[in-house]
């Protein structure tokens, strides 16, 4: 009988090992190397989607297609406040030049229709999009904290739309 139990927790302490090493060579979202250089947005900051943490939310921005002035800087979720089940998704963007509140409005507003329209977008209750870089003194950050209850889909227009943005108060950097 003992050699049955040791011989059991032999099997059982070799799996646990083979599931590790199994696991621990997996690649999460957080490891990628992206396979061309990573752009910079002020020359010292690495972007992209592999600067994303949320696994679901770099899914989505891997295969959105993000305007060729825009490139993710960093990005994440929380838990929501609303309910356990959704998330509060950020993203903080490197826009070229200076496009303002305006242009990072029109960003985060095509942000939010493709999301609206995809799994993810089913379980977030807020989604907050900053505008950071190198020519600003502070953050420029708008969120649809009701994000839920808007349908996102151009209705009921494209100036009621851009309401559903609240501009975040933010200190300087």
């Amino acid at each position: 009988m003992g050699a049955l139990l040791a011989g059991r927790r032999s099997m059982r302490a070799a799996l646990v090992f083979a599931t590790a090493a199994v696991l621990s060579s997996c690649q999460t979202p957080d490891d990628i190397t992206p396979e061309s250089p990573v752009a910079t947005c002020d020359g010292t900051m690495a972007t992209g989607p592999q600067m994303i943490t949320d696994p679901a939310l770099y899914a989505f921005m891997s295969d959105f297609r993000l305007r060729s002035d825009a490139q993710i800087a960093s990005g994440g979720s929380t838990i929501s406040t609303y309910s356990p089940h959704h998330v509060a998704l950020s993203l903080d963007l490197c826009l070229s030049g200076s496009p303002g509140l305006d242009g990072l409005i029109s960003v985060a507003t095509e942000i939010a229709h493709a999301l609206k329209q995809h799994d993810l977008g089913s379980r977030t209750s807020a989604l907050s999009i900053a505008y950071v870089g190198p020519n600003l003194s502070s953050r420029l950050e708008v969120r649809d904290a009701n994000f839920h209850l808007h349908p996102w889909n151009g209705t009921p227009s494209p100036a009621e739309e851009a309401r559903f943005w609240e501009v975040v108060p933010t200190t300087p950097n």
